[in-house]
């Protein structure tokens, strides 16, 4: 059972801060461990959701070879691109999430968005909101954090990004403080994005106390979700 961590709540409102605990959101969207990776691409996260067959990879092979996409990211047997493609195949995954860094930054992202996507997975990208996310594949679910000012990136959002969001993505918020939180609830009220989007809350590890940043959220009414770092609950602040 997820509790607030506030002494005498009520039963209700208890299980009204579990929800939203829970709302790291579903396995069917977010990874932790991180994967292997080649080179210094992006970084791809693996989750084993649903297990798929053993011959994905020679499969992926010959997709690869014989795919547009494929070598416009230069995945010819033995280039890192084919490389890291063969091995997001090897996990028997479904869904594969581009993270980094910033991804984009990278010139080989995009058409490795489409490669994966054209292999049959479902693909997520967490990206700032620094960079335009117009150009990336439609059927990407694109992950904008938009910058908080205690991050000290605010300066850096480019805001035009909000208007390419679909409903088939998300906007997250990193909190860093209750100044953050303000911050964020006013940005969200007075640009309407509630209404517009699935947004998430993440509070900075060790600096917000979800059950705190939860009270919140239930005081304001906010239609949001939160997102906690699972990796970091289950296997400490360790990388690997």
């Amino acid at each position: 059972e997820c509790r607030s961590g506030i002494d005498g709540a009520q039963p209700d409102r208890e299980r009204a801060v579990g929800r939203l605990l829970e709302g790291v959101r579903d396995t069917r969207r977010y990874g932790s461990a991180p994967a292997q990776t080649a080179s210094a691409g992006p970084q791809v996260y693996k989750r084993a959701l649903v297990r798929v067959g053993a011959g994905q990879a020679d499969r992926a092979d010959r997709q690869l070879e014989g795919s547009r996409v494929g070598q416009r990211c230069g995945a010819g047997r033995g280039g890192a691109a084919h490389d890291l493609l063969a091995e997001v195949a090897s996990y028997g995954v479904r869904h594969v999430c581009v993270t980094g860094g910033e991804p984009l930054a990278q010139k080989s992202c995009l058409p490795l968005l489409t490669a994966l996507c054209e292999m049959g997975y479902e693909v997520s990208l967490e990206t700032s909101g620094a960079i335009d996310i117009s150009n990336v594949n439609p059927l990407v679910s694109r992950v904008l954090d938009l910058k908080t000012p205690d991050s000290g990136e605010a300066a850096r959002n480019l805001w035009e990004n909000l208007d390419v969001l679909t409903q088939h993505d998300q906007l997250k918020f990193v909190i860093c403080s209750r100044e953050d939180y303000d911050w964020t609830v006013n940005e969200i009220r007075s640009r309407g994005l509630e209404q517009k989007i699935e947004i998430l809350l993440s509070p900075v590890w060790g600096q917000v106390d979800p059950g705190a940043l939860a009270e919140w959220v239930l005081e304001d009414q906010l239609n949001v979700r939160m997102q906690l770092q699972l990796h970091k609950i289950l296997w400490g602040d360790e990388p690997g």
